[in-house]
């Protein structure tokens, strides 16, 4: 593609924008900013009076621009988290890396589900806790098993605890998640309520069988940022021969009215709780997709949702990951046949290209830089070095029932761990892990630093600070709680 040679380029979330000279360097930066990131479909170049073209090879929508719209372009333009905290931002331009501080919990309340996930992403460690086989699904709703230990199920005095002390510990943001279905542990919704009192945002990650019109009601009373429930096929059987639900007859239809309820509840408070949807994209669940779209049409809910992301089902235990060809024709039939269904009704679809993109390629990097970005927490209160090592003992880093959290970041154990990793660069890790997109972005960093060029980033930190606005939440790109 030939553009006109303009300003310098202020690379900004979703758009590039040019606004004064650029060197080689900064082209080359641009080229690599976009290659990196799928979702960035449009340059828009202010005129210039100069007259060489140059040749960026870019497969983006391009628009020419007044400064007046120019202007308003940037009024809309949204902070990536990587520079809108300055003390991490400062680590990272350092290129000190170990002392990136933790701005979100990943909080697994229980182990226990009510499902039996063919591709659960943690099938090994729940075979190894006995959780797997311990929660038989009965014909009747299945309830807390109140007789896990606290490796697998968090107790209350455990959560207290823990939420204290990572909230003093400086982390904001608190995700209550799985490991299994985080509403299975009766005190889920208190710890919650006590990570909001000490000024934490929250956020849940829910399979939605749980989430009645009572629950859903405490919930938004809660004020979460977000709430995202998972889908696992568009209709019953695609539904149980992906979660192995069997006898629980309803799980499919309830989990419907369960999204239902949750969507009127929030139109009737006017709450602005983010409720997103993320289907998974699986041979067993694809071909219900369509059947999936006429479900939440019929809903009648649309202005509701603020999001569906359709994401490819990842093996994360070292098996074969689903054939990129099959798993492209999957994505091409949401593109064309389910997408403008669901946008008809005011639903907001996010292809997660950027995952299906990667499923099947090695890591472009050999250090992993971007794990303490998250703080990993087990239902026993032990640290883990990422969630992709949740429950492993040798990825462990500490106990936060035992000490605070600065004392457990800053110690030889947690570098050691880390060490670990990257003695093996990154090859005991799977390809899509939850630090995988911030890794990519630190090694651009990185190659800029060893060219002695870093002061092009922080000029472009700064640009973005400058110019960007902070963003409550931003579904599809890289923000405090995901990747």
């Amino acid at each position: 593609m030939k553009i006109k040679k303009v300003p310098n380029p202020l690379k900004i979330g979703e758009y590039t924008v040019f606004v004064k000279d650029f060197s080689k360097s900064e082209e080359q930066l641009l080229k690599d900013k976009i290659a990196v990131n799928p979702e960035i479909t449009k340059v828009f170049i202010v005129p210039s009076s100069d007259k060489e073209e140059l040749n960026l090879n870019l497969n983006v929508e391009t628009k020419i621009c007044n400064n007046e719209e120019l202007d308003q372009i940037k009024s809309k333009i949204k902070l990536p988290n990587w520079v809108k905290h300055q003390r991490n931002l400062e680590n990272i331009l350092e290129g000190d890396y170990l002392s990136i501080k933790p701005l979100t919990a990943e909080f697994i309340t229980t182990l226990n589900c009510n499902f039996r996930c063919v591709q659960c992403s943690y099938s090994e460690p729940k075979k190894e806790e006995g959780v797997w086989l311990e929660n038989k699904l009965g014909d009747k709703l299945p309830k807390f098993q109140t007789n896990l230990s606290s490796s697998s199920s968090m107790t209350e005095d455990v959560m207290r605890v823990t939420l204290d002390k990572l909230a003093e510990g400086g982390v904001r943001n608190i995700l209550f998640t799985g490991g299994g279905e985080p509403l299975m542990n009766s005190v889920t919704l208190r710890g919650m309520e006590r990570a909001t009192q000490n000024g934490n945002i929250t956020a849940l990650y829910t399979n939605g069988r749980l989430m009645s019109r009572d629950i859903s009601e405490r919930i938004l009373d809660l004020d979460p940022l977000f709430v995202r429930i998972s889908v696992y096929g568009g209709n019953q059987e695609a539904s149980h021969n992906y979660t192995q639900a069997f006898k629980d007859k309803l799980s499919f239809p309830k989990v419907l009215k369960n999204i239902k309820h949750f969507a009127e509840a929030k139109r009737e408070i006017g709450s602005d709780t983010n409720l997103g949807l993320s289907y998974l994209v699986h041979p067993l669940t694809s071909g219900s997709m369509d059947d999936f779209a006429k479900s939440i049409i019929d809903l009648e809910i649309g202005d509701q949702i603020d999001y569906i992301r359709f994401t490819p089902a990842v093996d994360y235990f070292f098996g074969k990951q689903h054939d990129q060809k099959t798993m492209q024709e999957m994505f091409r039939n949401i593109e064309e046949k389910v997408t403008p269904r669901l946008e008809e009704v005011g639903v907001k679809v996010k292809p997660y290209y950027h995952r299906l993109n990667d499923l099947n390629v090695s890591k472009s990097y050999d250090v992993c830089r971007a794990s303490g970005w998250f703080v990993e927490v087990g239902p026993s209160g032990e640290l883990f070095l990422c969630c992709e090592k949740h429950f492993m003992p040798e990825y462990r880093i500490g106990d936060l029932t035992r000490d605070d959290l600065q004392t457990i970041w800053n110690s030889d154990l947690r570098k050691e761990v880390s060490d670990k990793v990257n003695d093996t660069n990154c090859g005991d890790c799977p390809t899509l892990c939850k630090p995988h997109e911030l890794n990519k972005l630190f090694d651009l960093v990185e190659a800029y630093r060893s060219r002695g060029e870093i002061g092009v980033v922080d000029n472009w930190a700064k640009d973005l600070i400058l110019y960007g606005r902070v963003n409550r939440f931003c579904p599809g790109k890289l923000d405090d709680f995901s990747s």
